[in-house]
């Protein structure tokens, strides 16, 4: 399950509620801040991704092997 709203409360809501009512499955959730990405967890989330630093660092990524690859094509 992945809960995707930008609405901290519907997230914190859903992620109890999937748990008081059984779930058992993995819960994913994102969060711009790390205060609220603890809160969400507490809540019964397994998982709460920090999505602009982790998009970020996704970025930087891309951009490296991009730099690689033209690096390799130029030699």
């Amino acid at each position: 399950m992945i809960l995707s709203t930008s609405d901290l409360e519907c997230k914190i809501i859903a992620a109890r509620k999937l748990r008081k009512y059984g779930f058992t499955g993995l819960v994913l959730s994102h969060s711009l801040y790390p205060d609220e990405a603890k809160i969400i967890n507490n809540a019964g989330a397994d998982k709460t991704y920090l999505t602009m630093s982790q998009a970020g660092e996704a970025l930087a990524e891309h951009l490296l092997e991009e730099q690689k690859l033209r690096a390799t094509h130029t030699a």
